[in-house]
């Protein structure tokens, strides 16, 4: 009997957004519902995804800090020249580890989607930040824990950091606070590590009643400065996005 798997990842980043509804402050005089309408399907246009010549496919959150592009060969998130990739490279058991086949890619709105025969792979852009899912019809054969390993590329490098991923050169992205749980809602023991530069997740679904959501969390680490700070102040040292809330420290 199928049994289906579904993944999320987020990818984070926090922004500022540089864009403003002041060309729209013609917009007063009209209902509030229709203001909220215009100001929704514009940031549908914004958060497109887009087909290029060369065959990429890409997006980029509202404010313009964090670029997706995509090809047959992975996934590729920047900011200001600071990046890293992904690309799902096999899924599987320990010992049995299958490669997936390369994705044909297609776009739609805010939603991207790379689809692997059975396994429905896709990115949708929220525009304060990136959502990544993936679905699998079928679990796995084989015994032991369900394993999903992940080419890395990138001038940042991922680095093992406790329990979480960190994503380091001249800036650092932190993938972390991974979590997983079934269809009834009950945790999952999992884990991520890095081997050989490939970024693994590990989940213990032994008893786990399907659908199974794993979700693990990217943030942006990058340097603040106020106008008036000097260079080696450490004011919003560190940015970390939970959902929609921003702290800066």
């Amino acid at each position: 009997m199928h049994r289906l798997l579904i993944l999320f990842t987020s990818v984070c980043f926090v922004f500022l957004p540089a864009m403003g509804w002041s060309a729209t402050a013609g917009l007063d005089s009209l209902p509030t519902e229709a203001v909220s309408k215009i100001k929704i399907h514009m940031e549908d246009e914004l958060c497109c995804f887009m087909a290029q010549p060369d065959g990429k496919i890409t997006g980029h959150t509202l404010d313009g800090d964090l670029h997706l592009s995509t090809n047959a060969h992975g996934v590729s998130f920047d900011n200001g020249g600071n990046w890293f990739a992904l690309s799902l490279d096999s899924i599987g058991r320990e010992g049995s580890m299958k490669k997936v086949q390369s994705p044909v890619l297609f776009s739609k709105g805010r939603k991207l989607t790379l689809l692997r025969g059975s396994i429905t792979e896709w990115y949708e852009n929220h525009g304060g930040n990136i959502e990544h899912g993936l679905v699998i019809k079928e679990s796995p054969a084989g015994e032991g824990d369900l394993m999903f390993a992940f080419a890395t590329s990138g001038n940042l490098t991922p680095q093992q950091k406790g329990e979480d991923i960190t994503f380091t050169g001249a800036e650092t992205m932190n993938y972390s606070t991974i979590k997983a749980w079934d269809a009834k809602g009950r945790n999952l023991s999992c884990s991520m590590s890095v081997t050989g530069g490939r970024l693994f997740w590990q989940v213990n679904d032994s008893v786990a009643v399907y659908p199974l959501t794993v979700d693990p969390t990217v943030t942006f680490v990058k340097k603040l400065t106020a106008s008036d700070a000097a260079a080696d102040d450490s004011f919003g040292k560190s940015v970390s996005v939970s959902g929609d809330i921003a702290l800066v420290g």
